[in-house]
């Protein structure tokens, strides 16, 4: 299982190439993505309703991707191949929120003094499944779509905003995966003029599936914007 998880990148360069030949199967043009954003505290529902709590935690993603099959002028099927870099301090560190703030996070009797304010940094790797619907009464002035996608995730380490950081100081049981589930909300708009070029938000989601993934119940949530080209 190690040595399959070492090979994922080329696994997903290898899904790039096999999606290359299948012209037979689907007509679809291909798109590149790039996007960026920072972790949000809340989770997945409550970000997609429009809350957001930012922690010291950010990333930028890099996707190739390509439409495999359309049903009429409604709906797409799309399949992504990610490469996502993720920087920034531990999540509870003393500048993000400020040190004045006690953080609703720390665990009792906690201060910023001994918590972890180091640096990290990580790779990711996502291969993805997305359904797009694309039919909108307004597209005629703004082309509109939204899309929801389902995949694999795997990060080169353990993610620090994947953590619980209550149960690490009082010596509690938690589980953390570097292979996890991916799942991605986003809206996308595009000038009809201009139509292979369109902006989006996304919500970038990690997590176990209440402990599906390796008994892992916990996740991370980014909130995250970017540009979008069809060739």
């Amino acid at each position: 299982m190690k040595q399959i998880l070492k090979k994922l990148p080329l696994l997903l360069f290898f899904l790039f190439l096999a999606g290359k030949q299948q012209n037979a199967f689907a007509k679809g043009k291909w798109f590149f993505s790039i996007y960026g954003g920072q972790f949000s505290a809340h989770d997945f529902i409550e970000v997609a309703q429009g809350e957001t709590n930012f922690k010291c935690s950010y990333m930028a993603a890099l996707v190739i991707g390509k439409e495999l099959w359309k049903y009429h002028d409604y709906l797409n099927l799309e399949v992504e191949g990610q490469f996502v870099k993720h920087w920034g301090k531990e999540r509870y560190s003393c500048s993000c929120p400020a040190c004045s703030d006690p953080g609703s996070d720390w665990a009792e009797g906690q201060s910023y003094s001994n918590q972890n304010t180091g640096k990290h940094e990580h790779e990711e790797y996502n291969a993805v499944l997305v359904l797009r619907w694309v039919k909108f009464p307004w597209n005629q002035y703004l082309n509109t779509s939204l899309a929801l996608g389902d995949g694999l995730s795997y990060a080169t380490k353990l993610p620090p905003v994947e953590m619980d950081q209550h149960a690490i100081n009082h010596g509690d049981e938690y589980k953390v995966s570097k292979l996890l589930n991916y799942l991605m909300l986003e809206l996308s708009f595009s000038i009809p003029r201009f139509s292979s070029y369109s902006t989006f938000a996304r919500i970038h989601h990690r997590s176990g599936i209440f402990g599906f993934f390796n008994g892992v119940k916990g996740g991370s949530n980014f909130v995250t914007g970017g540009i979008r080209t069809v060739f």
